[in-house]
């Protein structure tokens, strides 16, 4: 079997299996309307999992200029 024969089944396969999950996704439409006010969330209020708490933290406070050297520092320390 050929490497295009094995990629072109996979991806029939996958198109299938694509194809097969949206149809199960009827019960969307029975779902009440949300209007874009209601869905926004006050970021004071968003809770983070205590695990990742602090790497959020750092990515929103450090410089976007300093962030690669600053997360392998981080790496190399053991995180």
């Amino acid at each position: 079997m050929s490497n295009s024969t094995t990629r072109r089944d996979f991806f029939k396969t996958a198109a299938a299996g694509s194809a097969l999950g949206l149809a199960d996704l009827g019960f969307l439409s029975n779902l009440p309307k949300v209007s874009a006010a209601d869905a926004k969330l006050d970021p004071k209020v968003i809770q983070l999992h205590p695990e990742i708490e602090a790497l959020v933290r750092f990515l929103e406070e450090t410089p976007r200029d300093k962030l690669l050297e600053e997360v392998a520092a981080k790496i190399r320390k053991g995180t």
